[in-house]
């Protein structure tokens, strides 16, 4: 039925952040395509990991780096920090890594972030586009 596709139990978007909360999913989900970033990914992933919004996950894609993106990766596992991050073989264009990202992505918010840009700190980007963005009435791109 048409309420079904919008349940999150379907893989469709749940409209409903105390449903969320109940479930213990991110508000906010950050989805990082990268190929070949081995420069910037570093800053990129601890911008993101430094928000004082905290209520989000990180979601990595590597498509398919030839340089040591993958390594900078299995660092930031090695130090414990909390980065879901999935492979591709095969560089297939950053609209696959980010169609890849959006269906691992469990928040309520998503938030698509370029790996050679860094996040500022001050005042938090995330903290700021949750309000107005969850907000009952609010206008959103579903809406």
């Amino acid at each position: 039925s048409e309420d079904n596709r919008q349940s999150p139990l379907y893989g469709g978007r749940c409209r409903h952040q105390r449903f969320h909360r109940f479930m213990g999913l991110p508000q906010v989900s950050v989805v990082l395509p990268v190929w070949n970033g081995e420069r910037f990914l570093r800053t990129a992933v601890r911008s993101i990991l430094d928000q004082d919004f905290k209520d989000f996950e990180l979601i990595v894609i590597d498509d398919g780096s030839t340089d040591g993106t993958r390594d900078v990766l299995r660092a930031a596992g090695e130090e414990g920090l909390a980065v879901a991050v999935f492979l591709a073989e095969r560089n297939g264009g950053k609209g696959s890594a980010i169609r890849r990202g959006l269906t691992a992505a469990t928040g309520t918010i998503i938030a698509i972030q370029d790996a050679d840009l860094e996040l500022c700190k001050k005042p938090s980007p995330m903290k700021r586009v949750r309000k107005p963005m969850g907000e009952e009435g609010s206008e959103t791109a579903d809406s």
